[in-house]
């Protein structure tokens, strides 16, 4: 069999193989999947008058499956402990359980602020008594007129970050900062939203109760990761 013979047959058997393919058309996977797979030779001359194959590989693609359907909402992860701290906080467990949850299952951002800063405005009030003097709280401003925690409780109800892209002082240690800053009608150049390592629960229970609150915990029980998604190596 001389060259011409046998790259006339590769040929033919590639196209034999290639006709079976284009004819199933049933595909395999299931549904929202399809797959295929391809091989490719290469034929080579030799100065013998030898013809050789080389360089096979085969390749399988298959598409990315149907995205499932996403259930109920079950948390809404914003500012650390605000449901603890500002919702129904002093209530019996038989009351507050249910309300937190409810709290957390709301995804209709647009009435955060409307159906929940009175019961927050509430919680402020009483944490604002802890060092015994009413009205010295960032949430009450000073005063203790009725209404007085009423604008901070809006910003807490309203249970997202809030952050500052172009902020020229950075985001160390200024978990709050946006809030703060527009409470105060200030700017600490900071960018606000939560990292990792910031100690959010101290910071959230200082702002509302208006005194240095201390949680015990002096570090991350871990390393801290600076890159998404945040996850520190095993130890």
């Amino acid at each position: 069999m001389n060259t011409m013979t046998r790259l006339l047959g590769l040929t033919l058997a590639a196209l034999s193989v290639s006709a079976v393919a284009c004819g199933d058309d049933e595909g395999s996977g299931g549904s929202g999947t399809t797959s295929s797979s391809t091989t490719t030779t290469s034929a080579v001359t030799t100065g013998m008058g030898q013809t050789t194959t080389t360089g096979s590989s085969t390749s399988t693609g298959m598409n990315t499956p149907n995205v499932p359907a996403l259930g109920n909402q079950i948390d809404r992860m914003g500012r650390a402990a605000i449901n603890t701290a500002a919702n129904t906080t002093f209530a019996p467990d038989a009351q507050r359980d249910p309300a937190q949850d409810a709290y957390n299952a709301d995804a209709t951002i647009a009435s955060w602020g409307g159906d929940y800063a009175a019961t927050a405005a509430a919680q402020l009030g009483v944490l604002d008594s802890l060092d015994a003097t009413c009205g010295n709280g960032s949430a009450a401003g000073g005063s203790t007129m009725a209404g007085a925690y009423g604008t901070v409780a809006t910003v807490l109800a309203n249970d997202y970050l809030v952050v500052k892209g172009d902020a020229p002082n950075g985001c160390d240690g200024s978990y709050l900062s946006v809030e703060l800053d527009t409470l105060t009608a200030m700017d600490s150049g900071l960018c606000g939203g939560r990292k990792p390592a910031h100690d959010s629960i101290a910071v959230t229970y200082t702002v509302v109760a208006g005194v240095p609150f201390d949680d015990g915990v002096t570090a991350p029980s871990k390393s801290q990761v600076e890159t998404f998604p945040y996850l520190a190596p095993a130890p």
